[in-house]
């Protein structure tokens, strides 16, 4: 009886609930296109299918919504979503509670209505306020892209969500691609430990790239044998597809049937390979020596804080730049120009240009020349790891690219600068 009356309240409750529209599902697709933009109003298109009219009208208004905040509407701010990464809070109030409809400007007029099977299709014509939308998520701390900050008061690491790979941690000789491969393939244990961090990961809002399937894509490929000369964890670690690399390694202990897992976690900067947080967990002995489940006894201890002290700590990176030696020469060869010389192409004086470049291409402004003769130049950089613009790292090739067209745009084919990287040292050449 008493169990009768425990489901007549649920089920009474359900029903209440779908009757008021709190149990409607919030959006998580969007067809939404861009109709106009007159300053800070937006007009978008918005299509959504529902059993009723009234119900695929208020649909198509909540996907342009989700559209702007979540998936990113083509023609705007480089087609980016408001939001790098995604808040199942701010999602349940926002729609459920229908707060959404604070930022519309005008009623939303319906296009046209068609039918499809039992369904009802319309399109809406739907006009926001953006910039009172931006203000308020922002004042929310939520994480608002680069490509939709006001680029006069915000820094680089605004909005920031970085890429995570996770990979095991090799012991052997070869930490090769080949040596993880061989370490995942082996153990069943470390293959579930990969998956499940990166799940985690992923749980927490960051873009992540499934590291296994990346292995078994490149069976065939050179970049499955690189990795084996001098300092080879951080030459695999800088060819990893992210910005973050997350290395784990297990410590798996068989004492008389009594079994122990101490799961080892270590995050790194790609480009500099540099420490930005670590964990390490112990899962406790117990009679068992199934290591997946002891595995999972260790993940369960990692804390929530231990991912936002990694993104803390890359966006601090991020903020400060990457500091880059430079060195300019001049090869044997050239005996009819020097640094102290006007530039070929342009005759301009190469310093000051060179100088003027640095400036405009240092990570707020950081740079130092003072260091010159006529046969030599000794400078150093502080390039960026993000590019706020774009919402991508800014890597070394992007950098090393930037700097041959300026030598390029100077020497024409006078002379051929060459470029030789030594880990966070550029050596440039004139030949």
């Amino acid at each position: 009886m008493r169990n009768h009356s425990f489901l007549k309240i649920i089920t009474l409750a359900m029903m209440w609930l779908a009757a008021t529209g709190i149990a409607n599902a919030i959006p998580t697709t969007a067809e939404v296109t861009l109709d106009g933009q007159s300053g800070s109003e937006v007009t978008l298109i918005s299509a959504a299918n529902a059993s009723k009219t009234k119900e695929a009208e208020e649909l198509a208004v909540k996907q342009a919504f989700f559209g702007l905040i979540n998936r990113g509407v083509e023609g705007l701010h480089s087609g980016q979503p408001m939001l790098t990464t995604p808040s199942k809070e701010f999602d349940y109030t926002f729609y459920k509670e229908a707060k959404y409809r604070n930022y519309l400007t005008s009623t939303p007029v319906r296009l046209d209505e068609t039918k499809i099977g039992s369904d009802r299709r319309v399109r809406m014509k739907v006009t926001v306020n953006i910039e009172k939308l931006k203000n308020d998520l922002l004042a929310s701390h939520l994480s608002v892209s680069p490509a939709w900050q006001d680029k006069g008061k915000t820094g680089p690491t605004t909005g920031l969500n970085p890429t995570i790979v996770v990979v095991p941690y090799v012991r052997s000789d070869d930490q090769s691609f080949q040596g993880m491969k061989n370490l995942i393939d082996s153990n069943p244990a470390m293959k579930h430990a990969v998956n499940s961090v990166s799940s985690q990961f992923a749980s927490h809002g960051y873009k992540t790239r499934d590291f296994v399937t990346m292995l078994a894509n490149s069976k065939t490929d050179d970049i499955m044998h690189d990795g084996t000369q001098t300092d080879a964890r951080t030459m695999v670690i800088q060819q990893l597809p992210a910005d973050i690399v997350v290395t784990v390694d297990l410590d798996l202990i068989n004492n008389a049937g009594k079994g122990q897992c101490t799961l080892n976690i270590d995050a790194v900067e790609r480009q500099t390979a540099q420490k930005l947080s670590s964990v390490s967990h112990a899962s406790g002995q117990y009679m068992t020596t199934d290591y997946i489940a002891l595995t999972d006894y260790a993940l369960k201890k990692v804390e929530n804080q231990f991912f936002t002290q990694i993104k803390d700590a890359f966006a601090q990176m991020v903020e400060k730049g990457r500091e880059m030696k430079l060195e300019f020469l001049l090869g044997e060869t050239v005996s009819d120009w020097d640094f102290d010389s006007e530039t070929p192409v342009t005759e301009e004086d190469f310093k000051e240009e060179l100088e003027e470049w640095l400036r405009s291409n240092a990570n707020h402004g950081v740079y130092d020349m003072s260091q010159s003769n006529d046969k030599f130049i000794a400078a150093s950089i502080n390039i960026p790891l993000w590019d706020a613009e774009r919402n991508r790292s800014y890597t070394m090739s992007n950098f090393n690219s930037a700097l041959r067209k300026f030598m390029k745009r100077h020497f024409g084919d006078s002379y051929k600068a060459k470029v030789t990287a030594m880990g966070q040292k550029l050596i440039i050449t004139i030949e």
